[in-house]
């Protein structure tokens, strides 16, 4: 199974692009388009984020 990434970003275009790149390099992709809920869902999907993952997320 590829790794799932999380993209945080309100911009649609942004994120297809995004998206379109990572796939054709083999990783699943997820939109969460609010930034302050990226490590919420992180958590929910059981994922473990590293400590300095809330310092990583921002706005685009």
């Amino acid at each position: 199974m590829s790794e799932l990434l999380a993209i945080v970003s309100q911009d649609a275009d942004y994120y297809l692009m995004l998206s379109y790149i990572l796939k054709g390099a083999g990783y699943r992709t997820m939109l969460v388009d609010i930034p302050s809920e990226a490590v919420t869902t992180a958590e929910e999907l059981e994922l473990q984020p590293s400590s300095s993952t809330a310092s990583q997320v921002r706005e685009f």
